[in-house]
């Protein structure tokens, strides 16, 4: 899940967010601190850059000063810096030693994403997102909350193996980030920047050490995303994600 969920668990005293609870593992067992300066190709500070999965439960970001300068202490093994129209700059925290300098590079005007031609040709949970209906893919309903509603799209293997992806939007779903744990866990982070009526959109996908795929395409309250998947079968969830159209709000 994408929201955030509260509950105790007492045998470790650990918080789940984002449903995420293995994230602990990647953890420094102490803080590092980090500073320095964000900055474009020709040495130019860029201001006001959000810096983001800096540390667990709810101090998950911060942002660079409007002179481009950052501080602050993390036991995070991967920062990702972000800011809009600026290509995301994933850094490890390993090597962020003495006073740091973070290049970042311009990426223009975020691609729109399409409108939808029809309502009727795609699935939506009553966000602004909208999936292609796809030959071999069932959808269903995840029990509602109130202030969530979500959908799961599902295909079984020849083999029996479960693709799984899900489709979730509501007050509390979170905003355009993927979720820490993928992020932290990857090796060939890739990210772009869309846009859809207005709203700023997150497209980001990588693999993770153990060879598995994620994926996930999110605005502030609304997201789609997949992981754990194989290549075969994250190539299912990837066609209906380009094909993902948008549904104006009214």
């Amino acid at each position: 899940m994408r929201h955030c969920v509260l509950c105790a668990v007492v045998s470790i005293g650990l918080c789940m967010v984002h449903g995420q609870v293995g994230t602990v593992r990647f953890l420094s067992p102490s803080p590092i601190h980090c500073h320095g300066l964000v900055v474009d190709s020709m040495g130019v500070p860029i201001p006001d850059v959000k810096i983001d999965y800096i540390a667990p439960a709810f101090e998950r970001s911060t942002q660079a000063s409007s002179e481009g300068y950052f501080e602050f202490d993390t036991r995070a093994p991967v920062l990702v810096f972000r800011k809009p129209r600026w290509k995301s700059q994933r850094v490890r925290v390993s090597s962020l030693i003495g006073e740091s300098r973070i290049v970042m590079e311009s990426a223009g005007e975020p691609t729109p994403l399409p409108i939808c031609p029809k309502k009727a040709h795609c699935v939506t949970t009553g966000g602004i997102f909208c999936l292609p209906k796809t030959s071999g893919v069932g959808v269903g309903d995840i029990p509602y909350t109130i202030d969530t509603v979500e959908r799961q799209f599902t295909s079984a293997s020849w083999f029996g193996r479960w693709r799984s992806m899900t489709h979730g939007t509501g007050t509390a779903w979170g905003g355009p980030e993927p979720r820490d744990q993928e992020v932290w866990d990857s090796v060939e982070f890739f990210e772009t920047q869309r846009d859809a009526t207005g709203y700023f959109v997150l497209d980001s996908r990588d693999k993770t050490s153990d060879g598995k795929l994620w994926r996930s395409v999110g605005r502030d309250g609304e997201s789609v995303l997949y992981v754990g998947q194989d290549q075969e079968d994250a190539a299912l969830f990837d066609r209906m994600l380009d094909g993902l159209c948008v549904i104006p709000p009214k």
